[in-house]
């Protein structure tokens, strides 16, 4: 029985399937509490934003009526009479900007909190979020009125909550990428009874002291197993965008319709894309991706030494750094990077400098003033001529770093370019 047992230990060590990121204290030692800690080492006193999504009010049904930094649950309407999730985590800490909710008279007979009666947009400000027993009364657009819950958050062991997708793996392991637990934009199929599955913008983090022209981005990020199937692809699905009010997609984006290679790297910013600017990006030193100026806005994409099906598989993290300077003066420079167990190392995605960006609307008045969490898919919004997807499918994200200056690196945040399995222990005896 002895030898048996250490058998059994041995084969559990040397299995990087079941290895999971190693859990965390909210307020003591995850990610972002060891960022905002003057006595950490990650301590970053440079920080525009840190979520690591460790707040349990974003996963349990607890601190109803809380204040910071947790607040309460996706339900909780404190501070008002019916706006249904005012004081949800979310909707305190990221404000809310339609991407879904609860309209008026909705739902009929709440489990927890209040029917929603804000007048106006009802409570569809406040994101709610996809629960497997639906205690928050969001998971359907019967239940949220014109949307249906645009986020879920995930522990271990719940990624098949919904339907059977891989749990997203990572060098060693698999699952929710660092802590107890972690986001996804939830996208779901098509057009839900009549209703438009909406899983648009959601809230921003507003950058301290205004707007910058250079900073840095480091986060984790999946797509689902069923994301090629699902057709979420199948027309431009936004991701999260920069800038209130402006919409420009620099940092990981799918601007095109179909599945392609460039996947998530196509992205842009809006401004006078002529001729004079196809000028400005001949004159700009090039290094990686190809470069367009298409009339109302600059495309940057990844070029022929990135395919996304061999360097970012579906249902993997990568880590995806991003460091953009001077933007909107004579000498920008914007550079990407991706880690993935695929690349093995770092691999340089975007690489241009010396660049002219003084005729982008959004840039040149001083750069990007905050991050705004989006997910819409144009495929699911009627839009003439697109293809509403047919499965829901998800974008997992975590450990999301902006800093005013170069990125943190990958390790920083948790993620390994490649793993060897654990040593198992040695001189065990094995009986005939």
């Amino acid at each position: 029985m002895l030898h048996a047992m250490w058998i059994l230990f041995a084969v559990l060590m040397l299995s990087p399937g079941l290895v999971f990121a190693a859990p965390c204290t909210r307020g003591v030692d995850c990610y972002c509490d060891k960022v905002k800690n003057p006595s950490h080492p990650f301590f970053d006193s440079s920080l525009l934003m840190c979520e690591d999504w460790e707040a349990p009010t974003l996963h349990d049904d607890v601190n109803f009526g809380g204040g910071p930094p947790n607040w309460g649950p996706p339900y909780d309407h404190t501070g008002t009479v019916a706006y249904r999730g005012f004081n949800s985590y979310f909707q305190r800490t990221y404000g809310g900007s339609g991407g879904a909710g609860w309209a008026n008279g909705s739902p009929g007979a709440p489990l927890r909190g209040v029917t929603c009666n804000a007048g106006g947009q009802g409570c569809l400000l406040s994101s709610a979020h996809w629960r497997s027993d639906n205690l928050w009364q969001a998971n359907s657009a019967a239940n949220s009125g014109t949307t249906a819950a645009g986020n879920v958050i995930y522990r271990n062991g719940e990624f098949q909550n919904e339907l059977n997708v891989s749990d997203p793996t990572f060098p060693g392991g698999s699952g929710v990428f660092d802590g107890n637990q972690g986001f996804a934009h939830r996208v779901c199929a098509g057009n839900v009874g009549g209703a438009a599955c909406l899983s648009g913008i959601k809230g921003a983090s507003f950058f301290p002291g205004g707007a910058k022209r250079t900073f840095g981005i480091t986060m984790a990020v999946a797509y689902a197993s069923n994301s090629n199937a699902s057709g979420v692809w199948n027309n431009p699905w936004k991701h999260n965008e920069w800038g209130v009010g402006l919409n420009d997609g620099i940092f990981l984006f799918h601007n095109s319709d179909g599945v392609n290679s460039k996947i998530p790297f196509e992205m842009f910013m809006f401004g006078t894309a002529d001729a004079a600017f196809q000028a400005k990006i001949a004159a700009a030193t090039k290094t990686a991706a190809i470069f367009i100026a298409n009339g109302n806005y600059f495309a940057y994409q990844a070029d022929a030494s990135y395919t996304q099906a061999i360097h970012w598989p579906n249902g993997t993290w990568g880590c995806v750094r991003g460091y953009f300077q001077n933007l909107g003066l004579t000498n920008a420079s914007i550079q990407i990077f991706l880690t993935t167990a695929a690349t093995g190392i770092e691999m340089k995605i975007i690489d241009i400098s010396n660049l002219d960006l003084t005729s982008m609307n959004h840039a040149a008045p001083g750069g990007y003033d905050a991050f705004v969490w989006n997910a819409y898919a144009n495929a699911n919004q009627g839009t003439p001529g697109a293809v509403p997807s047919t499965q829901t499918t998800f974008r997992y994200e975590d450990n999301i770093h902006i800093r005013a200056g170069q990125p943190v690196s990958c390790a920083q945040i948790g993620f390994r370019a490649s793993s060897s399995p654990p040593v198992g222990p040695t001189g065990l005896l094995v009986s005939p």
